[in-house]
């Protein structure tokens, strides 16, 4: 759904649970491990898009942990 000009995007709040946080996280870590792993590959072509959308996974990654630190505390994988 396309954001209105001039409207800030507004916050959504979900609810989760503990198990389906960590599958979100499991899910994520698996997908940035390939990407990672591919980013040599990708730098080569001197496409910036690959890179942002490495960079916001990564932010949503680190997001979802202090989310989930936050909640249930410090829990090692």
């Amino acid at each position: 759904m396309a954001n209105k000009a001039g409207r800030p995007k507004a916050k959504v709040n979900i609810t989760v649970s503990e198990d389906e946080m960590a599958s979100m996280l499991k899910c994520l870590d698996f997908t940035l491990g390939f990407s990672i792993q591919d980013l040599n590959d990708r730098l080569h072509d001197d496409d910036p898009r690959y890179l942002r959308i490495i960079a916001n996974d990564m932010l949503l990654y680190a997001r979802l942990r202090e989310i989930r630190d936050s909640k249930y505390g410090g829990k090692n994988e």
